[in-house]
């Protein structure tokens, strides 16, 4: 439990200390909170979280490569997703 105190706690420091050389503050808040949020969502994710893998199909095999290919793909789609979503709001928001 500690060292994942210590890892959650580099997270939020890189986070927090992530900045964009030629955007604006509402740009950079974006950035910061996507980063943290996919970070999250991978560490949850590959940490298996609540057990959230045993509700996806590549990740419930009983194969063990399937299941670490299945949990890096969904790992990607968990970071591409969230890069999406990031581009989204800031052609949503920002002008």
């Amino acid at each position: 439990m500690i060292i994942a105190f210590l890892g959650y706690l580099l997270l939020f420091y890189c986070g927090l200390d992530l900045t964009v050389e030629t955007g604006s503050f509402a740009e950079v808040i974006l950035n910061r909170l996507a980063f943290c949020l996919s970070g999250l969502g991978i560490i949850f994710f590959s940490c298996n979280y609540l057990n959230v893998q045993s509700h996806l199909p590549l990740t419930r095999s009983l194969n063990w490569l399937i299941r670490i290919f299945g949990i890096i793909l969904y790992d990607m789609v968990i970071f591409l997703g969230t890069v999406f979503l990031l581009v989204l709001a800031e052609d949503f928001f920002l002008p």
